[in-house]
């Protein structure tokens, strides 16, 4: 019969053993979580590319709506605008009104504007209001109101800075200013029968 003899266990052999793999495995993931970082790092630098990329496209196409409408207002301001300026003047002339009429300054003396606009409001209107009486302003109103309405619709979105003001209202500012001075006391807005 053979005799085994059986040896000892070394336990401190082992520990080392298990240590050292352990310690390799800890290394490994070490590593891993750096590159998991840079992988990290990675994506983040790509999502702040794709935000960037994406507020750029977000501000190219609000400008190119903002365009898109200025083109739309200088149509609206050619089709209803001056056809509706058109007919207050035959109107005016129709009926032989003359509150429009300029009035009369002393010779060498500066007439003042129309009117002064400060803050986006008007803070002084030089217009003798008492000049349309109430049968002359109904023998126009409506189409003045027409008129004044259609010129609001055409300077709102410039005035809310929804449409591009470059492409559209540089172009018919000169005309909108000289409608503006001409047509004061309809806009001045202080008609109660508007």
């Amino acid at each position: 019969m053979i005799q085994t003899t059986t040896q000892p266990t070394d336990w401190h052999y082992i520990w080392l053993c298990v240590k050292s793999v352990v310690e390799f495995v800890y290394f490994l993931a070490g590593i891993g979580v750096v590159i998991a970082a840079w992988k990290a790092l990675e994506q983040i630098r790509l999502g702040s590319e794709q935000l960037k990329t994406t507020k750029d496209i977000a501000k190219s196409t609000a400008l190119r709506e903002a365009v898109k409408l200025a083109s739309d207002q200088l149509k609206f301001f050619a089709s209803t605008v001056i056809p509706a300026q058109n007919e207050a003047v035959a109107k005016y002339h129709a009926q032989q009104c003359t509150f429009l009429t300029a009035a009369a300054v002393q010779p060498g003396a500066q007439p003042a504007p129309p009117f002064v606009i400060t803050n986006g409001d008007f803070a002084q209107v030089n217009y003798n209001l008492a000049r349309i009486t109430p049968a002359i302003w109904e023998s126009v109103r409506m189409e003045f109101v027409v008129f004044a309405n259609a010129l609001e619709n055409f300077a709102v979105p410039f005035a809310a800075g929804v449409a591009d003001d470059t492409t559209g209202f540089q172009e018919t500012a000169p005309i909108f200013i000289s409608v503006m001075q001409t047509f004061m006391p309809v806009a001045s807005g202080r008609f109660r029968t508007l």
